[in-house]
């Protein structure tokens, strides 16, 4: 009932939409808390939490699996203007939060408590990462800074000087340099002392955030220009230019496995790509007026959107998606290698469903000789 309490004015407003929601990726339920429109959401790396954070200054911590999906777990207050940012550590156990009043928390997510604030920026942050190690908190800001925060040495950052506004932010594959989105329309590469070693340029007008494939290859953009690019990141080419949306394009992500991209702009609009190919698979619309953030869980069954909702309506809301993370399978030794992925647009089979029963061979009868020892049988079609 909850559910259909908030489709239905969802379906009102779609209906008014130029283009129809995308049928395929069904509207899921809202996930309640927030008092004022959401900029940011962001998943766990085991999929089992997702947090948002508003212009209420609140960040929403809710269980992402099932049962129990939507719950909420913790409200976490401290900032004191709207939270721009958000990332959640490896192990799941802390949750890194920027914000426009210039400071990044550290969260403790086994307890729902604070751990501890960074006031160094002068300016509204703009982005939150943590390391790899988890022991560092790598952000960026409107103040011309990155900075790299060590969470057991609150007093000593390690500030790297861009000088302009810095959207986003990815260490280069190379670990010696850093991708750097501005309010320009060029990616920068830039050692850490700010010198510009080269020039990513693709895009007309202020790139508005980047990302990294998981095997650093692909890079992706999205900017005020409408557009996402992809790029080839060793040589800093742009491969191809994805275009669909009608205003400003403001987050974009990659899936856990890289082959979708999803991007979500100030035209209220989410869509999906194939990233090999640029093909648009999906588009999502009708529900925000403006999409702020967007986030795949990482077995890409479920996708979240943070925005501005019409007639004072906040929240996150979440959807369910046909896409499929494909897992590697080891090929068992004389088993024929090449197993056809799941093709983008198949449901996967819910949690709990009774997998097919093989099918039923019929007993030879007695005239029939049997089957030779050692000879294989026939296999049941998956």
């Amino acid at each position: 009932m909850k559910a259909l309490k908030w489709l239905i004015p969802v379906l009102l407003f779609g209906a008014n939409a130029a283009q129809a929601q995308d049928s395929s990726y069904r509207f899921f339920m809202k996930l309640p808390g927030h008092t004022s429109d959401v900029e940011s959401v962001a998943y766990s790396f085991d999929g089992k939490m997702m947090a948002s954070g508003g212009w209420d200054n609140r960040i929403m911590v809710y269980r992402a699996d099932t049962p129990g999906i939507g719950q909420l777990l913790f409200t976490l207050e401290g900032h004191f203007s709207g939270i721009t940012s958000l990332a959640f550590s490896r192990d799941g156990k802390m949750l890194a939060s920027g914000s426009k009043d210039f400071s990044v928390k550290v969260w403790d997510l086994t307890l729902g408590r604070l751990i501890t604030t960074f006031s160094q920026h002068t300016d509204a942050v703009n982005r939150v990462y943590f390391d790899n190690t988890g022991k560092n908190v790598m952000t960026c800001s409107n103040d011309g800074t990155m900075q790299i925060l060590d969470i057991a040495r609150v007093a000593k950052p390690k500030v790297l000087k861009v000088g302009q506004p810095v959207n986003a932010f990815m260490q280069h594959p190379d670990r010696k340099s850093f991708l750097v989105a501005t309010n320009g329309p060029e990616i920068l590469q830039v050692d850490p002392t700010g010198k510009v070693l080269k020039r990513l340029a693709g895009h007309t007008d202020q790139v508005n955030n980047i990302q990294l494939s998981a095997d650093n290859k692909t890079l992706i953009s999205c900017s005020h220009d409408k557009t996402v690019i992809v790029w080839d990141v060793m040589n800093g080419k742009a491969l191809r230019t994805l275009k669909g949306h009608n205003w400003k394009v403001t987050s974009v992500i990659l899936s856990a496995d890289g082959r979708y991209i999803v991007s979500g702009g100030n035209d209220g609009e989410v869509r999906v790509w194939e990233t090999a190919t640029g093909t648009q698979l999906a588009l999502v619309k009708g529900m925000c007026v403006n999409v702020r953030g967007v986030s795949l869980s990482p077995n890409q069954t479920r996708l979240v959107v943070g925005g501005y909702l019409p007639e004072g309506s906040f929240g996150v809301l979440m959807y369910e998606t046909p896409l499929v993370r494909v897992q590697a399978t080891p090929v068992r030794p004389g088993a024929k290698p090449g197993a056809t992925p799941a093709k983008p647009g198949t449901t996967p089979a819910k949690p709990g469903t009774t997998p097919a029963k093989p099918p039923v061979t019929t007993p030879a009868k007695p005239t029939t000789p049997p089957a030779k020892p050692g000879t294989t049988p026939p296999r049941a079609k998956s």
